[in-house]
């Protein structure tokens, strides 16, 4: 069976200036790639540490919990720390994020509406935080929009007004 390569790319969001300095894992699909024991595997593996801290970021699906468990329970079953920060709904101080980003060895964001997720992230401040745990050699990792989040470009549906979701009082 063929799985993802893993993909060193330029990233617009973070605006990291040498693709080689970065690594990325993209999954074609976030719930389905990412629910795989292979693929969970494969990005503990990138990472160099046999037990990573792994921030999730559920952002592009609303902070969904079932999509959560789909995307997260096989990089757990590896004995992962999984921890999660929740943006969609709810406005962490900076301090709070700053101290979830700062143990993760790795960074999954869930597909889902890239667009809301970039805004959230810029709004936040968590795209620069991000861009630091890419420079420190964390893997950032995602499927779907938690792929296009970090790459210049990407097909996506995220303009559909329909699939775009403003939390009440948050975006306002």
């Amino acid at each position: 069976m063929m799985t993802p390569l893993h993909y060193l790319l330029y990233v617009l969001p973070l605006c990291l200036p040498v693709a080689s300095d970065i690594k990325i894992y993209a999954a074609g699909s976030g719930t389905a790639m990412l629910s795989k024991p292979e693929t969970a595997s494969e990005i503990v593996a990138l990472s160099g540490i046999d037990k990573p801290n792994v921030l999730y970021f559920g952002t592009s699906k609303y902070d969904r919990e079932d999509y959560k468990a789909k995307q997260t329970d096989q990089l757990a079953a590896l004995g992962c720390n999984v921890s999660e920060l929740l943006l969609a709904y709810e406005t962490p101080s900076s301090d709070e994020i700053q101290a979830a980003c700062d143990p993760a060895d790795v960074i999954l964001v869930s597909g889902g509406n890239t667009r809301f997720a970039v805004d959230r992230f810029v709004e936040l401040g968590i795209d620069k935080l991000m861009k630091e745990a890419a420079e420190r050699w964390a893997v950032l990792a995602g499927g779907s929009a938690g792929e296009i989040v970090w790459l210049d470009g990407g097909h996506s549906d995220s303009k559909d007004p329909t699939s775009y979701k403003v939390p009440p009082g948050l975006l306002i």
